[in-house]
């Protein structure tokens, strides 16, 4: 029984496990058939073709021409014509997987808007590295249109006659006849490092880049210099480029208006100082005299280069935003923003742009404070040039009022010539005695007054004098107190001062980098457009991709190191330095008869001790063949001569 009881016990369990399995089964089954009707009955989402999404953008773009101009800042025709422009120097071209349109697309919507890369990712359904590196390529590309857009305007514009706007113009055809356009500078923001940002902060406070730009009255921009630090004045931006390897030359007899913040020089016309000269400080009244209306048609007419300004910076807000890409590349990105608003302004006459500028800048004053010239020395050349301002402020004699020229704002245009008068007279009556402490007798000072008048062809005053005897002795006071440093020696012959080694080794050890060396000015990174044809035997420049991104050449795919940023400092001041002293030497050389630059080197060289005498005739020999080494013999102590001496070992030998 108890047998029977416990077999009937394990069947009951069997067939519980048997109706469970079967329940799992018809539950699994049920599950199965359940998927395969909603996967056979609900939709899947589409599958995205990146092509056609990407050809449907660009096509929504270029089929309305407003919004071209909102998202690419220009218009279809424009577009269309920088492709052609492009596509012509055979340098980028449609490749399988993408069309030029595309990457012009992508550089226009990274200038005109400052997005970055990741951005347009998802845009346009390409990656961060093919993004940068045709963005590169576009950008090489449109440097290389410097020369047909701007260059060649600027040949256009000086070869031409006077400009239409001033010969259909009354009010400047008889005055402004030789006038080209208008010059200024601009600031433009920029990202630097934070140890480089104090050269970089303008007054204002922000980190930017001093760029000198010229146009036409047209304007459009006939010149470009960009790349100077923020803190840089726009007298030596213009200085810079004057003096470049591809120098800004104003044909004879021409100029552009500048405004007071430039030296009124040959080439460049300024207007007058400490008189009514912005378009709203005339308002309401009528000029007082010839300089106050002289001051309103040159406002009047150099307002050109600000409505360029304005439109340049409305068009493209990365000028007026903080960029992530290295700062040689935003100066590269800032000369191809110019470039291209003379392409636009050469197919699109007619510019919306410009209209909205005009409305902003009608009346309104241009903030120049505190942007005064510093002071320049003065040379028959600026002296014509300015009684050339005064001939012109003088034929302007139509206003309804008198002109009454104020004598006391006349500022005296002092010059070398004067210089000489003063010490001479003054230097003969301190030898006989007509000093006494700083006063001077009376007679003597009233005959160098008259002097100097009929010199300087204006009326001198004791005021002017003694602000000239005053800056002649803060000069020759540091003078003075340089040369009685030790170390320091005047050399008659040269004229100029020589320090020792010692002495510099001590004055650069000093913290002087730290506290005040950083924030100097060097324009090493300044940049015209036609810079950019003068690379070393045709290589292309490294371009970087965004600050944070990976390092990539367009030259190569390979991955490279940028260098350290003091590291470039510290070459940048050794370059600077050593141009310094290679123009120091050429004016030396200019300055020293060569025969008696020959018997100084050669006693010099015949007193070191330590070599054969015929040694040191062969030394002789070379170094005269070598006018830099002889040079540096020459300024360096009796230590530094002799390690001269021994560097000659190779070519001289053992003898």
């Amino acid at each position: 029984m108890k047998r029977r009881i416990v077999k009937m016990e394990g069947g009951e369990q069997e067939r519980k496990r048997k109706i469970a399995v079967v329940a799992a089964a018809h539950a699994a089954a049920a599950n199965a058939i359940a998927t395969a009707y909603l996967t056979l009955n609900i939709p899947l989402e589409p599958r995205i073709d990146r092509n056609d999404e990407r050809r449907s953008y660009m096509n929504s773009i270029l089929e309305d021409d407003d919004k071209c101009r909102h998202n690419l800042r220009m218009g279809i025709q424009s577009f269309h014509q920088l492709c052609i422009l492009i596509r012509a120097q055979g340098v980028a071209s449609d490749n399988d997987n993408c069309s030029l349109e595309e990457m012009v697309m992508r550089f226009l919507h990274i200038i005109g808007h400052n997005v970055r890369h990741r951005v347009l990712e998802g845009r346009f359904y390409r990656s961060r590295e093919t993004i940068s590196r045709q963005f590169n390529e576009i950008l090489k590309c449109v440097l290389k249109l410097y020369k047909p857009l701007i260059a060649d305007h600027l040949e256009l514009v000086h070869g031409s006659g006077t400009p239409p706007e001033i010969t259909n113009d009354p009010h400047y055809r008889e005055y402004f006849k030789g006038c080209l356009g208008a010059l200024d500078g601009t600031h433009v923001t920029a990202s630097v490092p934070v140890e480089e940002q104090d050269r970089f902060r303008e007054r204002k406070l922000i980190t930017t880049q001093n760029v000198l730009a010229a146009c036409s009255f047209d304007l459009k921009f006939t010149y470009v210099l960009a790349g100077w630090e923020g803190t840089t004045h726009d007298q030596r931006v213009l200085d810079d480029a004057l003096g470049r390897a591809n120098p800004f030359v104003v044909p004879s007899g021409r100029y552009y208006l500048v405004d007071a913040g430039y030296t009124n020089q040959p080439g460049f016309l300024a207007p007058f100082r400490r008189t009514f000269y912005h378009v709203s400080e005339h308002e309401g009244r009528i000029p007082q005299n010839e300089k106050e209306l002289f001051n309103k048609r040159h406002s009047l007419l150099r307002n050109s280069i600000e409505r360029a300004f304005g439109v340049l910076k409305k068009r493209w807000p990365m000028l007026s935003t903080q960029s992530f890409y290295p700062y040689k590349i935003q100066v590269k990105i800032v000369l191809a923003c110019f470039i291209l608003h003379n392409h636009i302004r050469g197919v699109e006459p007619y510019d919306p742009i410009l209209d909205e500028v005009d409305k902003e800048l009608d009346g309104a004053p241009v903030d120049e404070s505190g942007n005064d010239a510093p002071p320049m020395p003065h040379s028959i050349q600026k002296a014509k040039w300015a009684e050339f301002r005064d001939g012109i402020a003088r034929v302007e004699n139509d206003c309804e009022s008198s002109f009454k020229i104020d004598d006391k704002k006349v500022q005296l245009r002092w010059n070398p010539t004067l210089d000489n008068v003063l010490l001479d007279v003054l230097g003969e009556a301190a030898r006989e005695g007509e000093k006494t402490g700083k006063r001077w007798d009376t007679v003597v000072w009233n005959n160098l007054l008259a002097t100097l008048s009929e010199k300087a062809n204006e009326i001198v005053k004791s005021a002017h004098v003694e602000n000239r005897i005053r800056q002649m002795r803060n000069e020759y006071n540091s003078f003075v107190e340089l040369k009685a440093k030790s170390g320091v020696s005047y050399d008659p012959t040269r004229q100029t001062i020589i320090a020792s080694n010692e002495y510099w080794k001590e004055l650069l050890s000093k913290p002087l980098s730290t506290v005040i060396g950083n924030s100097h000015a060097t324009g090493s990174y300044s940049a015209n457009g036609l810079d950019e044809d003068t690379e070393k035997n045709g290589e292309e420049e490294s371009i970087d991709l965004e600050v944070g991104e990976e390092t990539i050449s367009t030259a190569s795919t390979k991955k490279t190191k940028r260098q350290h940023g003091k590291r470039m400092r510290g070459v940048d001041e050794v370059k600077n330095m050593l141009e310094g002293v290679n123009e120091h030497l050429a004016l030396l050389r200019e300055t020293i008869d060569p025969l008696t630059f020959g018997k100084q080197l050669r006693q010099a060289i015949m007193r070191v001790k330590g070599f054969s005498h015929k040694y040191l005739n062969s030394a002789f020999k070379i170094l005269m063949k070598n006018h830099v080494e002889a040079e540096i013999f020459l300024l360096t102590d009796e230590e530094g001569r002799v390690d001269v001496l021994n560097d000659l070992f190779v070519q001289i030998g053992d003898i």
